[in-house]
């Protein structure tokens, strides 16, 4: 768990998806890369007060 505006820039390269505090689920899918970078930097510039919390699952 860290402050948004605590994360460092190389963060961006390693969700498959975020949620947003309001339930919404954002995800790489199949877009570009650069593509869902930008996406990213977009969420977290609009969430930069809250805080991420970072969940790796595997089965």
């Amino acid at each position: 768990m860290r402050p948004v505006s605590e994360l460092v820039p190389d963060i961006l390269r390693f969700p498959y998806a975020v949620i947003t505090p309001d339930g919404r689920w954002f995800d790489h899918g199949d877009k570009p890369e650069r593509d869902w970078q930008d996406a990213l930097r977009s969420l977290l510039d609009r969430h930069r007060d809250r805080t991420a919390v970072a969940m790796d699952c595997h089965c």
